[in-house]
Order: structure tokens, then sequence, then C-alpha cells
């Protein structure tokens, strides 16, 4: 067992480490994880690279770097100059990588062998569930076959929020609250939730799940819903439904008859849908409730979460969601661009995607101290991904896995 200090250190020189790397993409036109695998891709497929996104966020956010990673990744940000244009990148024998293989070569040599715990927290707390859930969800990935194994990377908070350690819920009878993707319709609405009902019970018999859905029905699923009064379109959603529609490669009546209407459907009775995911949250029993929410119903659920304190709700759950572009384009209600997470916000935040699903973002790199990203294969193509998860069984594995 090596000494505290070591962990310590440990821990600082990943801090650091993950500081020069955001420095570096910074450096680079700041890209975005996609564009950075994509590129990489490019670049180095004589080489067998692998950065998926879900990689590349616990790589700029602490987490432990394998050696030909880091230098991927390092390799691909010196191939953008400073206005993000491409360049040729350094080989792996560049004077300019040196600093890297020395940064690499310390953290390896101070790296515990046990679970990692928090800088500054008494080597006698190294055990905490925090860290057991991370190397269980860790070996539970590598056996599933679901995203790729790579070291457990604690999640930090803020300074500004409570303490990230999780405590022991299996006593407590938990219940699901689904909220189904908006654009869903009442009987693919009542498909789906049979579904999830289904695959819940079989795991957790005894459970309740109930569903909370808007739908093409607009408002009327919600008595006030149709009366609720229509907001004025953002400025911000010209441009972010132009980004959607150029991301998912639709023609553009098939997308402004789902996706654009998402959008316009929550600016007009965003509010009532928010109080019938409230209501439906507060009719459900059971000491604690986890939100499962899937495509654009991931925006109201958010919405909610952050503009309340929803008694009972420990955990999110979001599926194919688009809650990242939303934010940082400055089209929430809820959060603006750069604005923390309330303290009431759940703690325990998992993000499931597929690597293909064009409509589904990565949560981990934009809100880090409180969500995870866990990627997926559906087996099936953009569009069809899209609606794929709840019927993958490995989807739900790793669901499973990660509620404990």
């Amino acid at each position: 067992m090596k000494p505290v200090d070591d962990e310590q250190t440990y821990e600082a020189l990943l801090q650091s480490l993950s500081l020069e790397l955001a420095a570096l993409r910074v450096r680079a036109g700041n890209p975005s994880l996609r564009d950075i695998q994509k590129r990489a891709q490019k670049l180095f497929a004589d080489e067998g690279v692998s950065l998926p996104p879900s990689t590349l966020s616990g790589l700029f956010n602490g987490g432990y770097p394998g050696r030909d990673r880091l230098l991927w990744l390092v390799r691909t940000l010196l191939s953008f100059d400073r206005a993000g244009q491409g360049c040729p990148p350094p080989g792996n024998g560049a004077p300019e990588l040196d600093p890297w293989y020395d940064r690499w070569e310390a953290i390896t040599r101070v790296r515990p062998t046990r679970r990692r715990h928090r800088l500054g927290v008494p080597s006698s707390t190294a055990a905490t569930p925090a860290a057991q859930e991370a190397c269980v969800q860790s070996s539970a990935a590598a056996q599933s076959g679901v995203g790729e194994s790579h070291d457990p990377v604690e999640l930090r908070r803020s300074s500004g929020r409570p303490s990230a350690r999780r405590q022991d819920t299996s006593s407590l009878s938990r219940s699901v609250v689904f909220v189904s993707d908006v654009s869903t319709g009442h009987a693919g609405y009542e498909r789906t939730l049979e579904r999830v009902q289904a695959e819940w019970g079989s795991r957790r018999p005894g459970s309740v799940v109930r569903g909370s859905a808007w739908g093409q029905e607009g408002g009327r699923l919600s008595p006030r819903g149709g009366d609720a009064p229509a907001r004025t379109g953002s400025s911000t959603l010209i441009p972010l439904i132009s980004r959607l529609w150029r991301r998912s490669g639709r023609p553009a009546e098939t997308f402004a008859g789902s996706v654009v209407g998402d959008i316009l459907r929550y600016q007009a009775r965003g509010q009532a849908l928010r109080q019938l995911i409230k209501q439906t949250i507060d009719d459900t029993p059971g000491d604690a409730v986890t939100v499962l929410a899937h495509g654009f119903g991931c925006v109201p659920s958010f919405d909610l979460l952050v503009q309340e304190r929803v008694n009972r709700v420990d955990q999110f759950i979001t599926v194919a969601t688009q809650l990242p572009l939303l934010f940082e384009s400055g089209a929430l209600v809820s959060l603006e661009p750069q604005e923390a997470l309330p303290d009431h916000f759940p703690h325990r935040w998992l993000n499931v995607y597929a690597a293909n699903d064009v409509l589904a973002y990565s949560v981990a790199q934009v809100f880090p101290d409180v969500a995870t990203d866990h990627e997926v294969d559906n087996g099936q193509r953009f569009p069809q991904t899209h609606s794929a998860y709840l019927t993958n069984p490995t989807f739900w594995r790793a669901v499973d896995t990660w509620v404990g």
C-alpha cells in the first residue's frame, strides 16, 4: 500500500494535468469532444486510436490517462492552430511531446494500487460507497461490453455544492417517474411506458413506475396545459434549430415535424409540462424517486429539478438528450450558460447516449460536478437509434448497475 502522501500527490498531478489539457484545448479553438474524436480517428486510424467522448470527458476532468490515449489527445489538439484550423500533428517522437511523457510518467509512478479517494480525505475513508460504486460501474461495463472500460473517475463537486459522497439507499423503497420524448404521441407513449415498467419491474420487483407525458396532444394531458399562455420564441431558437437540423442530416420537412415541434411546444407550454411532471412525482409512492427521461423529455425534467426542490428525487437519468446544446445556446428557461447548478439538484446524474445518435449529447463535459456519461450501442442506424435505447437490454443492465 502506498503512503497517503503519494495518493495526495497523485490527485494533485491529475488535477494539474486536466488544467493543462483544458488550456491546450482552448488554444486549439475549443473543439467539441466529438470533433476531437473524429479528428483523432482521421489522423491516427492506423494506430488503432480509441478516444470516445466518454474517455475524453474523463481525461479533461481528472481521469487517469493511459499513455497512448493521452498522447493521441495531445497530438490531436496540437493538430489545430489557434484559429481552430487543421495543421499537421507532431509525430510520436517529436520534442514538443516530451513534457507530456514526463507528466504521464510522474502520475504513473505515484498511482495508487487501490481505490481512489478525494484529495485531502484521510485514507481510512478510502473505501466509501462512492468509491465502491465507481469500481462496480467500471467492472459491470467491462463485463457487459457497454461503452468502454476505463479507470473510474470520482465525480467532483464545485466548491459551492455539498459533498458528493453517496449515501446507501439500498434499504429505501424506490420508485421511478418516466418522462417520454415530447413528440412520442399517446400510443407510442403507452407502449414505451409499458416497456419501462416491464424492464424495471423485472429487475426490481415491487417498484412503482409512473409515467408523465405531453406528446403531440400539446398541453391537453394537463388540466391547465391548453390554457397556458404562449411565449414568444427566444432569439436563440433559429440558430439552435439550424444546428440541430444540420447535425441530424434529416430532410427539412421531417425534422420540422419532430424536433422543431418539440422545441416550439415547450416554448409555448413548458410551465404546464413541468407542473405535470412534478404532480406525477408527488403522486408516486416510495422513499426515493428516480426520474428517467428520454429525448426532449429531459428538458422539462431538468428545468423542473433546477427551478424547484423536488422532494425524494435523488437520481436523474437522461437518455439521448440535447440538454448540453440547449444550455450552451442559452435556450433553457432554468439556467443561463456558465451558471452553476443549485445545491438542491440531484447529486447523482447518469446520461446515456449512442455514438451514432446525432441528437444525443455528452453531459459530463458540461456538468462534470454531478453527471457521468455512459455510451451504449443500440445496433441501429440514425434516426432509429434515437428511439432504440429503451428496447436495448444492455442499456437496462447499465442503468440497473448504476442505480444500485
